[in-house]
């Protein structure tokens, strides 16, 4: 009979055992993150589409705009923290309607568990779509929409302003934000702000002359 076999000690069978186990946790995370970063691509490319839906939809109806007028005044600081007068509410005529708006509202989903900003494009002259949806004249032309802002750029190129005070050969300064929560709670928002601190330098930019004024 041969007694030179060798079985695994109690301890060895522990180290095995260990190192085995931070094997599969090491795996784990890396599944875990992998995922989380898929997640969160999905999630910015949501927000990069209905940020620039929106935008396209401003641009699009403010182009053949009459009549603007500009909401009531929101101050905000804005490019390079230089504090000016905006308006996140605009409203214009366009060739077959009067009094047409864009806005914010948030709008629940879920049974209420859920709210959206959603960039409304209204045909009531009094802003009912945010209380009484009607598809004939209501319009989400974009969801997840955390910022909007208007001004009118006057002065002369290099020494311009932006403020409320609109007239024909003013042009139109148009700026949104997108931003959700995803899984785990994490905000994100579209355009990527890489410093929160300075969060004021991310918009989603357009500049435009109505040509019908």
């Amino acid at each position: 009979i041969s007694h030179n076999k060798k079985a695994m000690t109690l301890i060895e069978i522990l180290i095995a055992i260990g190192i085995l186990s931070i094997i599969v946790a090491a795996t784990q995370q890396i599944f875990v993150m992998g995922d989380k970063t898929w997640q969160r691509d999905i999630e910015l490319t949501q927000l990069q589409n209905e940020a620039r839906r929106a935008l396209d939809a401003l641009t699009r109806e403010l182009r053949g705009a009459t009549g603007i007028v500009l909401g009531s005044e929101v101050t905000q600081e804005f490019d390079y923290n230089i504090t000016i007068n905006l308006t996140d509410e605009i409203e214009f005529d366009t060739l077959s309607k009067s009094g047409v708006h864009f806005y914010l509202a948030d709008f629940s989903y879920n049974g209420g568990a859920t709210d959206i900003s959603q960039l409304i494009y209204d045909q009531t002259t009094d802003k009912s779509c945010a209380v009484s949806w009607d598809d004939d004249d209501c319009q989400v032309v974009g969801s997840y929409i955390e910022t909007l802002y208007f001004c009118c750029w006057n002065g002369p190129i290099g020494n311009q302003t932006c403020n409320l005070s609109c007239d024909s050969s003013t042009p139109l300064q148009l700026a949104i934000r997108a931003s959700k929560q995803y899984r785990g709670g994490d905000n994100i928002m579209y355009p990527i702000d890489d410093d929160p601190d300075d969060s004021s330098y991310f918009y989603l930019k357009s500049v435009l002359k109505p040509r019908n004024e």
